[in-house]
């Protein structure tokens, strides 16, 4: 089944933006080929047994979350000093769809 994003959907709507994040952060963080490269990187100089690089995407989920978590309590949802409270939710989405990605690569290749 082929699918193709409709921007008037808001659900595709925000999917969109997701896509578009991870490829321009790619292009700075990721080695050619090998879209996960950043992530096995920062788990591997952990060395830390199990921590591999869906754990990794998750740490930077967890971050984001502390982040809203943080303005949220200190009264700053809308008034912010760096980033916006939509760039980090954005930021958050993109985490948590490359730790699903890398979940099934794992999966995948544990299968081979």
């Amino acid at each position: 089944m082929e699918i193709t994003l409709d921007p008037n959907d808001p659900f595709d709507a925000a999917i969109i933006p997701i896509v578009e994040t991870n490829r321009k952060k790619r292009a700075d963080y990721a080695q050619d080929g090998d879209p996960f490269d950043n992530f096995k990187t920062t788990s591997g100089l952990l060395g830390l047994k199990g921590f591999g690089p869906v754990e990794s995407a998750l740490f930077n989920v967890l971050q984001k979350v502390a982040r809203l978590k943080s303005l949220r309590q200190n009264g700053r949802m809308s008034a912010t000093r760096n980033e916006s409270v939509s760039d980090t939710y954005l930021d958050l989405a993109t985490y948590a769809v490359i730790a699903y990605a890398a979940h099934l690569e794992e999966e995948t290749s544990s299968v081979r």
